[in-house]
């Protein structure tokens, strides 16, 4: 057996919500020959700790083949099919939820030049699942997919994060993880780990809103707050809030418009052995 999970598709029709009247839910099992990674259970399992090289995995799927991996770090992620066409399809699942994937994290435009495509993905609870699966007919399908964490050593390597959701992060010892870039509002060269989320309201301004960030548990007390925002389309960063180090670091910035956040965990410490905050 290669998945099993409920076929949510079936138990629900968004045109008409009460055509669906069973008290059970329907299961969908795909069947193949046993072969390495075919399964969840048999997945191929990965480690990859903060500053760990991209991973590539490619392979070729015959019809209704699956390929499972099970990365076993939490963090943010880009997770991209980077080869095998229409007829191959890649979901990403969480341990707890095997039968809805995962959606991609989104702060609608991040700025700045991109290299090439990068699908992030916010995962703070490991471990997480990739599905590729070949579930057309049409023959053997190459595939290749690049997984890259992202460490927040810069605006475009930020660590995406979900609302409620505490992230256990970690910055390099001994040596500076990130210094500030010159660019950003209230530069001061700063050891830095870089995050971002959506901070969202409605775009017509009708609604404010209301966020609070902050930082526990940081090694030394050593790590302070600076919150940066631009608008969606827009590269310009402007200072939201600063807050220094110290035992209780938290920010509350309020907003009318959608706008894309940036946290900048600044650590004040010339030894650089302060390493782990939430």
């Amino acid at each position: 057996m290669q998945h099993m999970c409920i076929a949510y598709d079936i138990a629900t029709d968004a045109t008409n919500p009460t055509s669906y009247v069973s008290d059970h839910l329907p299961v969908r099992i795909d069947l193949d020959l046993d072969r390495p990674f075919a399964s969840i259970a048999t997945s191929e399992q990965i480690n990859m700790p903060i500053g760990s090289a991209d991973k590539i995995f490619d392979g070729f799927l015959v019809e209704g083949q699956m390929h499972w991996i099970c990365i076993m770090d939490p963090g943010g992620y880009a997770i991209d099919l980077t080869l095998g066409g229409p007829d191959v399809r890649m979901d990403i699942f969480t341990a707890d939820n095997l039968s809805v994937p995962v959606k991609p994290f989104s702060i609608q435009d991040e700025g700045g030049p991109h290299q090439e495509k990068m699908t992030r993905f916010a995962l703070p609870l490991a471990p997480f699942l990739i599905r590729i699966a070949h579930p057309s007919r049409r023959g053997e399908r190459r595939y290749r997919v690049r997984v890259h964490r992202y460490a927040g050593t810069s605006r475009l390597d930020a660590i995406p994060l979900q609302r409620n959701a505490p992230f256990v992060a970690q910055a390099k010892a001994g040596a500076p993880h990130s210094l500030d870039d010159p660019s950003t509002p209230d530069f001061d060269e700063m050891d830095t780990v870089w995050f971002c989320a959506a901070l969202d309201t409605e775009p017509d301004g009708s609604l404010n809103a209301n966020s609070t960030i902050s930082i526990n548990n940081a090694d030394m007390d050593a790590f302070g707050l600076l919150v940066v925002v631009c608008k969606p389309g827009s590269s310009d960063l402007a200072l939201l809030d600063k807050v220094d180090a110290g035992p209780a670091v938290v920010s509350q910035v309020g907003y009318d418009r959608p706008l894309n956040g940036y946290f900048l965990a600044q650590r004040r410490d010339p030894g650089f052995t302060a390493e782990r905050f939430t």
